[in-house]
């Protein structure tokens, strides 16, 4: 088990899913812990060859319901266009059907080499992101096709039917905390090669508020809209609710939120991976929360 990586497990059916180290897909039983080989990941797709590759699950929601998931897959050369494709499939990978064709805005940081230059842009990751949440019940999908923008998109299963509305919410009001992104960058430098750090100009960016949007998920008649209105001390984040399918506005709440910007959502339950500084380093601090309807 120590193989099992934080992006890399999910839950079905009381299963553990997981991709292992060597890119294999399997299925723990909890109760005999018994593992079976589902299959092996490769960068070969099967109808669309091998200019294709499943997106890194660190990159991607994963969203799981009985024998179906729906994920992303990119072109290999995805950090060009940063085109991708979100996607329905059986847990096996058979019966894969593209639902619709989607794109993340380049981050602004991507400096090109020539310049020596390396930023670190706390918020980067999470701009590559493909942030998605499926309604199974009413067979549609939600996205986040830019988090610096308050707007979300969704599509219906068949790739038909597609819509966009904006939230409400003045995100040029958003705080970022100067000393949180110092610490970020002091550990992005001790993450980083001794050469690059050598011949790259180290730049920590502050943004001058943090993004419109963060995150979203459906949980049960519920759309959650995370904001980055963010209360840095208390590690939180605004989130939104509307039901569904009117999209009403129900209210909002504080939900806590990784530091990391990414929360894993399995079942009823999400987990954040907070860094924290413990005894003067860098350290990661994983807490599973629960989401539970009143």
């Amino acid at each position: 088990m120590r193989a099992l990586d934080y992006n890399t497990v999910w839950i079905s059916s009381g299963k553990i899913h997981f991709i292992d180290v060597d890119n294999y897909y399997k299925i723990l039983d909890p109760e005999s812990f018994e593992i079976k080989t589902v299959s092996k990941l490769s960068n070969v797709i099967k109808g669309y060859g091998s200019k294709y590759t499943f997106g890194n699950l660190g990159l991607t929601s994963l969203e799981n319901e009985d024998e179906y998931i729906i994920t992303s897959f990119e072109s290999t050369a995805f950090y060009d266009d940063l085109t991708y494709y979100i996607l329905k499939s059986k847990t096996t990978f058979d019966d894969l059907s593209i639902i619709t064709k989607a794109k993340k805005m380049k981050p602004w940081t991507w400096i090109e080499l020539k310049e020596r230059k390396s930023y670190t842009d706390y918020y980067e990751t999470a701009r590559l992101d493909r942030i998605f949440s499926a309604d199974w019940k009413r067979e549609v999908i939600y996205y986040l096709p830019d988090i610096e923008k308050p707007e979300i998109k969704s599509v219906n299963f068949n790739g038909t039917e597609k819509e966009n509305f904006i939230i409400d919410v003045n995100y040029k009001k958003f705080d970022v905390d100067r000393e949180k992104l110092k610490l970020f960058h002091e550990y992005v430098l001790g993450e980083t090669d001794s050469r690059i750090r050598e011949n790259f100009n180290q730049i920590l960016y502050i943004p001058p508020h943090a993004p419109a949007l963060m995150g979203l998920k459906v949980i049960h008649n519920y759309l959650i809209i995370i904001t980055g209105n963010r209360n840095w001390d208390k590690g939180e984040n605004q989130s939104h609710v509307y039901r569904l399918p009117s999209l009403e506005y129900e209210g909002n709440f504080f939900i806590p939120f990784s530091n990391r910007l990414r929360i894993q959502w399995i079942d009823g339950y999400y987990i954040t991976k907070n860094l924290i500084n413990k005894k003067d380093e860098p350290r990661f601090s994983v807490v599973i929360y629960r989401i539970e309807e009143n």
